[in-house]
């Protein structure tokens, strides 16, 4: 392992629920992310942390798909009380109640019926090794968000812009729930 990678590489210990237990090592740009729905389904799992499972919430008319995988960043509380919601953007097969390792490459600012609901958009540094999404990808994340609830009484939903990866980082930090602050491995001997 390099210099830098040995500094920039962190691990977190935290609890999704009292049965889902992550320990990952990651690199600072980079997270886990809980996937609730699988690309190109309109079937809206969430998460019920009473339950521990999958649950659908509901079903959401054509021609309304996901466009990526969907779910949230564990151990994060938004401004909207849930976990932090995340997509990763990518081609592969990704299943969904399993949590996957992606690097951050942007935010969705959003605004909803709830309030502002940020979503970090992330990628598998192997399929995309740039630090950004592509003008479709990112047309179809927009079209996607901004009408997904127009046929559902009392939701609503507005884009208000796309934020590069440093904006990401820091709300992904920021949303971090104190006991799940990023620490250095060598803090774990202390």
């Amino acid at each position: 392992m390099n210099i830098e990678k040995k500094y920039n590489s962190f691990y977190k210990k935290y609890f999704i629920s009292d049965k889902i237990y992550i320990d990952m090592q990651f690199d600072k740009d980079q997270v886990e992310v809980y996937v609730e729905i699988e690309k190109h389904t309109n079937v809206k799992y969430e998460f019920n942390k009473e339950t521990n499972q999958l649950e659908v919430d509901r079903i959401l008319p054509y021609p309304f798909f996901y466009p990526y995988a969907y779910g949230f960043i564990p151990g994060t509380k938004a401004k909207d009380e849930d976990e932090l919601d995340a997509l990763i953007i990518s081609d592969r097969p990704i299943k969904n109640d399993r949590v996957y390792k992606a690097t951050v490459v942007g935010t969705l600012v959003m605004e909803d019926e709830k309030g502002l609901d940020e979503k970090i958009l992330t990628v598998f540094s192997d399929e995309n090794p740039t630090d950004s999404i592509s003008a479709t990808m990112e047309n179809d994340i927009r079209w996607f968000f901004s009408n997904y609830k127009n046929n559902t009484k009392r939701k609503w939903s507005i884009i208000h812009s796309f934020e590069n990866k440093e904006k990401a980082l820091e709300l992904v930090e920021e949303y971090r729930l104190p006991e799940n602050k990023l620490f250095n491995k060598n803090d774990l001997n202390q």
